[in-house]
């Protein structure tokens, strides 16, 4: 295409087409990429961090925290006491004799 005004030089209307076609792609990609982003907020998992004490941990793996506290009340575990013990259920009964001890006494775990 000739265009006769500005020192009659050829004007190419192509690199105009080629300029919106790469700008329709960006959007194409913007709108994908907000699309895929809300969606991984949607379907997210969610964590909820909560601290593990004794009683939480044997609610969540038996349902049953009135047996640990039955255990260490038979054990005579209070405070300032030295404890002894073989823990096999991965460290449960250990935190709940930690937490029962309240930092007064030791614990020693084989």
């Amino acid at each position: 295409m000739q265009l006769t005004g500005i020192g009659n030089r050829n004007y190419s209307v192509n690199p105009l087409i080629g300029g919106i076609e790469a700008m329709r792609m960006f959007e194409q990609d913007l709108a994908s990429l907000k699309n895929i982003s809300l969606k991984h907020k949607k379907y997210a998992p969610k964590v909820f961090l909560r601290r593990p004490f004794a009683g939480s941990l044997f609610e969540e793996i038996s349902s049953h925290d009135q047996a640990c506290s039955l255990l260490l009340t038979m054990a005579t575990v209070t405070a300032y006491s030295d404890v002894l013990m073989v823990d096999m259920v991965g460290g449960l009964v250990t935190g709940a004799v930690a937490e029962r001890l309240r930092g007064a006494g030791y614990v020693c775990n084989t």
